[in-house]
């Protein structure tokens, strides 16, 4: 009864998204930038006419074989199976598989409002063995509705299965799966309590030719074995407004490699405006083989690292917000106005090798268990970040007590070089945050000025304007004063009679 009275719950927020999604969703550049005029088709789950996607009565009741470049493919309310999308690419046309709602689901003919009253649900394998598609779920995710109201939903079945798999094979094109959307989706799998048997399953798999030119935006990814998103060898990969919540790298002894999203040799890559909470292991793992390739041209910003207080203390080994691999050279990565809170292990912060012109500012270290800033080379800066209680663990230190996970209190420009000398740095009196213990990062007050930067990075993560009010403050979030309410009571009216 209580699943019942749930999935009810859960049909009245995405209805109610449905009616409002055309003004918030619809817009949305990349998928609106990506689709060609053509021809509407129509998919729902359950149509009992000519099979032929002509309209809702006469629908497709699972997507056809084949689909049309340039046309876009209306999907109703539903449970639809594993798909191969495997289509010729022609130039530059997409393939756009949206979620019907009722500001834009196409034709009237056979409409029904119901038909987006819940989500459109995948169950097992999306492949994509060629690129330009869009697969949109039209409205949910983001901020205001990082995990409510996502239009399309893919499930895991089993502890192994990878939810959407970018092959590695060089398509009918001459090039890798390249050119692909998927936002507004929620994944779901079946719970970290399966790492040992899900070692290798994932939310997003792609590693080895590349994935060029993709975005992955407004999506909720949740309860994964290990790790959540993989990719390799790409350029132009962004990652933006997704709800990364809880993995396990370390349950009841079993460990196994994970991370939120780990990366093989790409370079241009944008991961800005993510939450990421109960991420272990690596959150953003930069691999490059121990030197093999390098990483150039990463920009990480807006976004908020953090354990919640019902993350299970398993371990508390190894872990890493942001960490390039030992050797990996990376260079031009800029890290600037993330939050890391909560973090428990050895390099609770932002770990770089070597590499040249790597920067890290304006980012908020708050109660950290671990080494919260090592740069490996004297071109790379950093400044103006915020710092207040965190504990060091120093490997280097003679003594027992700080070589236990919570026993030295950071103090940046410490001689040993994990945490830098930081002139700009700020050191907090206590928790800067509103709500920090339930998930909300927003600043209960100014920072100290951080650094001004240019244009993409003067927009916070709700889209603010930072440094409006004369102080660019640290951390993803700008503070925002709210007026205090005019409490007066208002005088009484002159010159009137009363008779």
């Amino acid at each position: 009864m209580l699943k019942r009275f749930l999935k009810l719950i859960f049909a009245g927020v995405v209805l109610s998204f449905c009616l409002a999604a055309f003004y918030f969703f619809k817009f949305q550049p990349s998928a609106q930038t990506a689709q060609a005029a053509g021809d509407f088709h129509y998919v729902r789950a359950g149509a009992t006419g000519l099979n032929n996607g002509s309209d809702w009565t006469n629908a497709w009741t699972t997507l056809p074989a084949t689909l049309v470049r340039g046309d876009a493919y209306y999907i109703a309310d539903g449970e639809y199976g594993s798909y191969i999308f495997d289509d010729a690419v022609s130039g530059t046309q997409y393939i756009t598989i949206k979620k019907a709602i009722e500001s834009d689901h196409g034709t009237d003919t056979g409409w029904n409002a119901n038909f987006c009253g819940g989500q459109a649900v995948f169950e097992s394998t999306l492949i994509f063995n060629n690129g330009y598609y869009v697969f949109d779920g039209q409205s949910g995710g983001g901020p205001g509705s990082w995990n409510l109201g996502l239009g399309f939903k893919i499930e895991a079945l089993l502890p192994t299965s990878t939810l959407i798999n970018v092959t590695n094979r060089v398509s009918s094109s001459g090039k890798a799966p390249q050119n692909i959307i998927i936002e507004h989706t929620e994944f779901e799998h079946l719970g970290r309590e399966y790492n040992s048997q899900g070692s290798n399953a994932r939310a997003i798999y792609q590693y080895g030719y590349g994935f060029d030119n993709a975005t992955i935006s407004n999506n909720y990814f949740h309860d994964f074995p290990a790790s959540i998103i993989q990719t390799g060898n790409s350029t132009n990969l962004t990652l933006e407004n997704n709800f990364f919540d809880t993995n396990g790298a370390y349950v009841n002894g079993s460990s196994v490699q994970a991370y939120g999203f780990g990366d093989y040799c790409s370079n241009d890559v944008v991961i800005r405006n993510n939450i990421f909470k109960d991420i272990e292991n690596k959150i953003i793992a930069l691999y490059g083989n121990h030197g093999a390739c390098a990483k150039d041209n990463w920009q990480i910003y807006n976004n908020v690292f953090y354990f919640s207080a019902n993350h299970p203390e398993d371990s508390l080994e190894d872990q890493a917000p942001v960490m390039a691999d030992s050797g990996t050279v990376t260079n031009n990565v800029l890290v600037y106005n993330n939050v890391f809170s909560g973090i428990h292990g050895g390099g609770a912060g932002v770990w770089l090798y070597s590499g040249d012109n790597n920067r890290v500012f304006n980012n908020i270290f708050y109660n950290n268990t671990g080494n919260n800033l090592y740069l490996g080379n004297a071109s790379s800066e950093h400044g103006n970040n915020w710092f207040y209680g965190n504990m060091r663990y120093n490997p280097e230190s003679t003594t027992s007590a700080c070589r236990v996970y919570g026993a030295c209190p950071l103090i940046p420009g410490h001689a040993n070089g994990y945490t830098p000398d930081e002139t700009t740095a700020e050191i907090g009196t206590g928790d800067p945050f509103i709500d920090s213990a339930n998930g909300d990062f927003r600043l209960s007050a100014p920072t100290q000025a951080g650094y001004i930067l240019s244009s993409p990075y003067n927009l916070d993560i709700l889209g603010n304007t930072r440094g409006s009010d004369g102080v660019w403050d640290r951390g993803a979030y700008e503070y925002i004063s709210v007026p205090a309410p005019d409490t007066t009571p208002p005088s009484a009216p002159s010159g009137v009679s009363a008779n």
